[in-house]
């Protein structure tokens, strides 16, 4: 197996009309994905649920090219002030353990390397909601946190 995918989030906006939302990286299993619905009505303050496994169905877990999350699973779709987020999010713990002059398993590696790849995405994609100091900064700079927040 690979990792096609260069990201493991999603996110759409509400348009009153969608109840199915594809996502197209992997979610090893059930207790990886996270859902989140997001009400925008202010964007100044938005105001995000993560959403129970009983809220939302899911199809496609284990598979690189990934799948749906079908929300809600009753009532009206989500309208233009809400958004839906779909997440692949992993412990960071690594459970592989090669044993000296034990059998070598290319599947086995394989698959702790996809996870060390989604890991990264992971970090990935919290990083890139973090503000960040310049490189070659020797310390905080209150006009520099500014000046990277208005970047």
């Amino acid at each position: 197996m690979t990792v096609p995918s260069e990201s493991n989030t999603i996110t759409y906006t509400g348009n009153n009309a969608t109840t199915v939302w594809s996502y197209s990286f992997e979610i090893p299993e059930a207790g990886n994905a996270v859902v989140t619905v997001t009400d925008i009505t202010d964007p100044d303050d938005p105001v995000p649920v993560v959403l129970t496994s009983s809220q939302y169905s899911i199809t496609g877990l284990g598979e690189t090219a990934g799948g749906t999350v079908t929300y809600p699973l009753a009532g009206s779709p989500l309208d233009t002030n809400h958004r839906i987020t779909i997440q692949s999010v992993e412990a960071f713990t690594q459970e592989t353990d090669l044993i000296n002059q034990g059998g070598m398993y290319p599947q086995v590696v394989e698959e702790a390397l996809d996870k060390l790849t989604r890991l990264c995405q992971q970090l990935d994609e919290q990083i890139s909601r973090a503000v960040l100091i310049p490189v070659g900064s020797e310390e905080l700079d209150t006009s520099e946190i500014l000046s990277a927040i208005n970047a």
